[in-house]
């Protein structure tokens, strides 16, 4: 890799001349071909020598070999320039964007560059001894630090570029030459990219037998490029549809023995790049593209090679689908093939699971017989499948919305012809627990917040297809005689973010369940909502109701109902309004609460000390490490709010505040307050009774009107009167979901 001062001072103009010479060798070859076929081989032919007939074939063999020489030396010469024609260009961005990080947005951060390529603050407070003293100094050094480490990485990528296009260009270069020392080369690569896809088909060619140092480089080369359109269609359509996914099944991922250590490291590497690689490629609408995908849409019901010991070719497939953003057309085509095979394959009363854990050939003499096999892949297509839709949200807003597909995957009691999902069955996956309803929740919360799950700035779009969406979320996990949450382990967090996405609405709507209370009067401007996207009472009050029972999803919708309570308050600052947003979100935390204590009392009623344990955790909700991002609204999206915890999915809620405001009173900086933990550990608290929960939740809740009341100098009194008024909408709150009193 070159060093800092060797990109920065890099000169370049040798490494254009040597392409501007070779451009001009391949027109001279150009030439040189043109003029070989019109004044000999064109003539040679018209001569018609037929005779004596081993001479006059050998002379013909001559010609055309020596024609041939010079078409192949125009391409060998045309590779070569054009690999180092790309290697300039990507040289010369790499030194401009070095040269920008270093006078530039160093600059702007207040960081300076040495000449070395070090990283330091401009005012650097580690040699202030007062702040090395100070404990509010000490976290400002940290942030110093930590900012210089970020920028040196940034520095550091940037020479990994350059390192990565000098090695492509030196391989390549040995490529076009060749190995032959009598002839020129026809069978070369024009660019840095060509010559990566090619370099990447080569070492596939080799499958499980390539070394972990080729597998190694393989993963390199797919990283770097998987989201280069031009690369990925290269090397998807050079593997071609079925070779992609025998390649695949080749590598013994899902072996038995699995493979282990730095092997099934590697090897997870690749899926993840190899699926990035092959989403990217489906972007394309290529003659070349749209066989690939025909292809892998056709071999997914059966085994590969017709072997029963193998894997269906949509178990690969989807395999790969978790990680990368496909295309929206080809997860359409993907998904209604996945789900017809499904029908077809259990009309007859089958499984899924007997299907995916190795069965028999559809079509095959074999139909119907229970043939005793192992399939160690063990997994279910369709937990891939929802993977690639929650990293597509239109996608998946789209599968959703039809009612067929939302019935057949998310089910239900009393719902015709529902998917009965099957265990992923290889020990790897979480002891053979079913990751498929996480993955369907990922989908679901794709659908319904328009923004792809795991997107690096997720944004929320709320428009008539989400909403759709997400009403029948709402109706078929908020039924309290399913109780289909509970049911679908692994998807209550996604259902937390989902509620989370539509807190306002959610309040807004349960708000309306006593129409005849004057107070709930004027309660869109309170909240910042419409009245079209009123939810309807009742079903808001379900929702909420089966929300506040899980502990996982308890907890989001905790965060997000304290952040949505602090942003409105925020937004009526200095008015009475405030007070009585504050007071709706005391009423919206003891709905919440209720519902809890209520799913422990009858999951621990026989056990104090679990009982207790459970109380504790779910009076415990706040999260230190905390930040808050504010985005505003643009052009389909809404202004929302995004929570990040450490080790945990972003919460994102809408604040309904235009972003110039929301930025300068501080809004993400209120709410974090308002969620990080304090001080003391409130996780290792005992809690003895129903009471001790109540009091520790109304103090975890009242957290954000605390800090205003603060800021505004509210003593005495006047603050106890407003706390008697906060207690009091909590207790409101509890009555909303409390059912059986089972706490």
């Amino acid at each position: 890799m070159p060093t800092y001062e060797q990109l920065y001072h890099l000169k370049l103009s040798n490494l254009k001349a040597a392409a501007e010479r070779w451009e001009e060798t391949v027109t001279k070859f150009k030439g040189l071909h043109t003029a070989y076929g019109d004044q000999v081989a064109s003539p040679f032919r018209q001569a018609g020598w037929t005779q004596p007939v081993l001479t006059a074939a050998k002379a013909d063999n001559d010609v055309r070999a020596a024609h041939q020489e010079f078409e192949d030396a125009h391409k060998e010469a045309k590779g070569i320039a054009g690999v180092l024609t790309t290697l300039h260009a990507e040289l010369k961005k790499a030194k401009n964007d070095l040269h920008h990080l270093a006078d530039v947005e160093a600059k702007q951060q207040d960081l300076l560059v040495s000449p070395t390529g070090t990283v330091t603050p401009r005012y650097d407070l580690s040699q202030d001894v007062g702040a090395s003293h100070d404990p509010d100094g000490q976290g400002a050094i940290r942030e110093q630090q930590e900012a210089c480490d970020a920028f040196a990485r940034r520095i550091d990528r940037v020479l990994q570029r350059a390192a990565a296009a000098d090695d492509t260009a030196c391989w390549a270069l040995r490529r076009d030459l060749g190995g032959d020392k009598t002839d020129f080369n026809s069978k070369v690569v024009t660019s840095l990219d060509d010559a990566d896809a090619t370099r990447a088909l080569e070492l596939a060619q080799k499958g499980s037998d390539m070394s972990d140092s080729e597998l190694r480089k393989f993963n390199e080369l797919l990283r770097a490029n998987k989201n280069d359109k031009e690369f990925a269609e290269k090397f998807t359509t050079g593997m071609g549809g079925r070779g992609t996914l025998e390649f695949w099944e080749g590598m013994d991922l899902h072996g038995d023995p699995a493979p282990e250590g730095a092997r099934k490291e590697l090897l997870e590497q690749t899926r993840s790049q190899l699926g990035g690689t092959l989403a990217t490629a489906t972007e394309s609408d290529s003659r070349a593209m749209r066989e690939w995908k025909e292809d892998v849409i056709a071999a997914g019901p059966y085994p590969l090679d017709h072997d029963l010991n193998k894997p269906r070719g949509f178990q690969v497939m989807s395999d790969l689908m978790n990680s990368g953003r496909y295309d929206s057309a080809f997860l359409k085509d993907y998904g209604n093939a996945l789900i017809d095979y499904e029908k077809d394959a259990t009309k007859n009363g089958d499984s899924l699971s007997n299907e995916y854990l190795g069965k028999t050939i559809p079509g095959s003499g074999l139909d119907g017989g229970d043939i005793d096999l192992t399939n160690d892949w063990g997994t279910d297509p369709m937990t891939g499948y929802m993977n690639a839709l929650g990293h597509n949200h239109q996608a998946s807003t789209e599968f959703f919305s039809d009612k067929g597909n939302f019935d057949y995957v998310v089910g239900g009691d009393g719902v015709k012809g529902a998917r009965d999902w099957p265990e992923d069955a290889h020990p790897q996956y979480e002891n053979g627990t079913s990751r498929g309803y996480n993955a369907l929740g990922h989908a679901l919360e794709s659908a319904t917040t328009g923004s792809d799950y795991g997107a690096a700035k997720p944004e929320l779009h709320r428009g008539e297809e989400e909403r759709a969406v997400m009403q029948r979320v709402m109706e078929r996990y908020g039924d309290p005689e399913v109780e289909l949450m509970d049911k679908q382990t692994g998807i209550s967090d996604s259902m937390g973010r989902i509620g989370a996405a539509y807190i306002d609405d959610l309040n807004y709507g349960i708000s309306g369940l006593d129409a005849s209370d004057q107070s709930q009067r004027g309660m869109e401007e309170l909240f910042g909502v419409k009245d079209e996207n009123r939810i309807e009472p009742v079903a808001a009050q379900q929702f909420v109701r089966e929300l506040g029972n899980d502990e996982t999803s308890h907890g989001i919708m905790s965060q997000a109902q304290q952040a949505f309570t602090t942003s409105r308050i925020q937004a009526h600052e200095g008015t009475a309004e405030a007070y009585r947003a504050a007071e709706w979100g005391m009423t919206m935390h003891g709905a919440l609460d209720e519902a809890r204590a209520e799913q422990i009392g009858r999951d621990y009623r026989e056990s104090d000390e679990d009982y207790n344990h459970e109380l504790a955790k779910s009076a415990a909700w706040k999260q230190a490490g905390v930040s808050v991002t504010v985005g505003g609204a643009t052009t389909g999206v809404e202004a929302a709010a995004t929570i990040l915890a450490p080790q945990a999915a972003p919460i994102i809620l809408p604040i309904a505040e235009a972003a110039g405001s929301a930025v300068e009173t501080g809004l993400g900086n209120e709410i974090a307050d308002s969620l990080k933990e304090n001080e003391r550990d409130s996780t290792g608290k005992a809690i003895n009774s129903i009471d001790e929960f109540d009091y520790e939740s109304k103090k975890l809740a009242r957290t954000g009107i605390d800090n205003y009341m603060d800021s505004q100098g509210v003593v005495g009194a006047s603050r106890d009167t407003r706390n008697t008024a906060l207690d009091a909408a909590y207790a409101r709150g509890s009555r909303i979901t409390d059912t059986d009193n089972s706490r």
